[in-house]
């Protein structure tokens, strides 16, 4: 074979490599479509605060009044008390002020009779409080009348106290009342003024509340 002729041969077959080379690099590479995996963000949730409870101060009882005696063989509702049955503050809450301590006296009425002098620098004389030991109604309904009975004239019954029985007496500077409730008897007395036997009604109610009655 001529030389020619080897050059008209291998001229085809070289533009076929050289086009077939080409054509293979000409194609560019895709970018992946895939979606990226996000790890999720995970925010701490913080624990609740420990519930310290809140120390309660001690509740300490406030007294209504004097402690009262049970007397041996008495209900015990039936009680005896102290002449702290109707104490000083207890008069200067309805008016009654200037008074010393109570002291025990013989009122001659079968009752428990309390005297409070004044204060010479307020008033002269004193406020007395007498009561009863429980008994039946009918034993106590006879001891108001024969109290009653020793009070000055004038007396009039008392409807205001929700009492069994009452009396009030206004005498010169001195107002009294007189009560029976149930199988209590007590009797009132201090200076009198404007408001005097409305606030020796609120004692008489108090002294019964405290006697049980």
């Amino acid at each position: 074979m001529s030389l020619a002729s080897r050059a008209s041969i291998a001229v085809p077959v070289v533009v076929a490599l050289l086009l077939a080379g080409c054509s293979g690099g000409s194609t560019p590479a895709q970018p992946s479509t895939a979606t990226p995996t996000v790890a999720p963000v995970v925010t701490p949730v913080p624990s609740p605060e420990p519930v310290v409870p809140t120390p309660t101060a001690p509740v300490t009882p406030v007294p209504t009044g004097p402690v009262l005696t049970p007397v041996p063989g008495q209900t015990s509702g039936d009680v005896i008390a102290s002449c702290e049955l109707i104490g000083v503050a207890d008069w200067s809450r309805v008016g009654v002020d200037g008074l010393g301590s109570p002291e025990t006296v013989d009122g001659g009425s079968g009752l428990t009779t309390c005297v409070y002098p004044f204060d010479p620098s307020v008033a002269t004389g004193e406020a007395r409080f007498a009561f009863s030991a429980p008994m039946p109604d009918a034993a106590a309904h006879k001891v108001f009348v024969d109290v009653s009975a020793q009070l000055p004239p004038g007396g009039a019954p008392e409807a205001r106290g929700g009492f069994d029985e009452a009396t009030f007496v206004i005498d010169g500077d001195l107002a009294y009342l007189v009560v029976r409730k149930g199988g209590l008897v007590l009797e009132l007395v201090t200076i009198n003024d404007m408001n005097t036997e409305l606030g020796l009604v609120d004692l008489a109610n108090l002294a019964v509340t405290r006697l049980g009655g």
